[in-house]
């Protein structure tokens, strides 16, 4: 076979004896593969590990009946996970520190809201502050 008989038999094929169906599904797989690749290399371009940015808010826990329950969130809005978040809330009468509890927060993962739940072994009295602050991770 001469060379111009390969390429005339090759061309005749695809030409010929393909039907349609068979180039929807050739020129469908290559478009999901070549947007499979796109996005890929998008999400590498733009993957960015940014610095730790951890705040904390709380709320009274209504659901806890009489029970001076308290609900707190840390927001982990960074592109880092976080292991051993310690939180600190401090409960305040007049400027002093009544009493203080501990938690800690095994992994907070990056752009993820995290909740926990403490309570004081005292009361809490009108005129009375509570601070939530982040002690420290890892």
């Amino acid at each position: 076979m001469t060379r111009k008989s390969i390429r005339k038999n090759y061309r005749d094929h695809f030409r010929n004896d393909k039907n349609k169906l068979e180039w929807i599904v050739f020129f469908c797989g290559a478009a999901v593969l070549l947007a499979l690749v796109l996005y890929l290399s998008v999400q590498w371009i733009r993957y960015d590990e940014d610095e730790v940015k951890l705040s904390v808010s709380w709320k009274q826990d209504q659901t806890a009946g009489n029970i001076p329950r308290y609900e707190v969130t840390l927001h982990n809005e960074g592109g880092k996970t976080v292991k051993q978040v310690h939180l600190t809330a401090i409960n305040e009468r007049q400027g002093h520190a009544v009493e203080a509890t501990e938690m800690v927060i095994d992994l907070s993962p990056r752009r993820s809201n995290t909740q926990a739940w403490f309570q004081f072994r005292e009361a809490i009295k009108p005129g009375d502050s509570i601070a939530v602050h982040i002690s420290g991770y890892q």
